[in-house]
Order: C-alpha cells, then structure tokens, then sequence
C-alpha cells in the first residue's frame, strides 16, 4: 500500500480514484500495447521451435527486453519495453528475423501524430500573420 504526505494508507482501489481519466486510459494503452508484443513475439518463436542445436535446445530464442523507450501516440506518451529474440541462426536458414511489426525499430511518433503535426505546420504557415 502507498502512503501520502498525510501517513493514512491509500489502497490501490483508492489510488485509481484520485488519477485523472487520461492517465488511467495512457496507462491501459500501455498495458495492451505491452501485451501485444508479447503475443507477436510468442507467434514469431512458435513458427521456429522445430530449429534445434545438437543437444535439442531450441536456437531462436527469447532474450528479456530493450530498453524501455517512450513513444508519442494518441492515448499520449507511453513507455514501452520491446521484446528482445536471440535469432542469430536464421540467418543460416536464410530466414527473416524478427522485427516487430506493432512497434519497428527507431519508432518515436506513431503516423497518426506525424500526419496530425504536419497538418497543422501546414495551416499555420498558411494562415500565418506577416
């Protein structure tokens, strides 16, 4: 349980109460998203569980997470670990490697936010005061 500046304890149930609305649905986005790579990557190993290495231990592999990243979206700005593959050996089996779809590498603004940005450069430079 947390405490605040008053000493009386705060419930979680409580906690969740005192946040605004946005921060509850930044912090819903987050979780899906977070499940969403999970899933992606459990589909992408469950496709080359059958490449063994000579003891039977499966070669592609997960191995934990990136470092967390923020990325802007419409729910806000989320912070977001993605997964990590240990996939080195497909490079033998002239297979693809992982890279997520749901979150590339180097992404930062989601296409909605860079179209929505360029939008509105666009009308103020239009509609500018000289």
């Amino acid at each position: 349980m947390n405490n605040n500046t008053s000493g009386l304890r705060i419930s979680p149930e409580e906690s969740i109460v005192k946040k605004s609305l946005d921060d509850i649905a930044r912090e819903g986005a987050r979780e899906m998203l977070q499940k969403a790579l999970e899933i992606e990557v459990d589909l992408f190993l469950g496709q080359y569980q059958y490449i063994l290495d000579d003891n039977g231990n499966r070669e592609v592999v997960r191995n934990g997470h990136n470092i967390s990243r923020k990325i802007i979206t419409g729910a806000g700005q989320l912070e977001v670990r993605t997964p990590r593959v240990d996939d080195r050996v497909l490079d033998r089996h002239k297979e693809k490697r992982f890279k997520s779809s749901i979150v590339p590498p180097y992404l930062r603004r989601t296409k909605n936010i860079d179209e929505t940005l360029s939008k509105r450069y666009i009308n103020r430079r239009l509609y500018r005061s000289p």
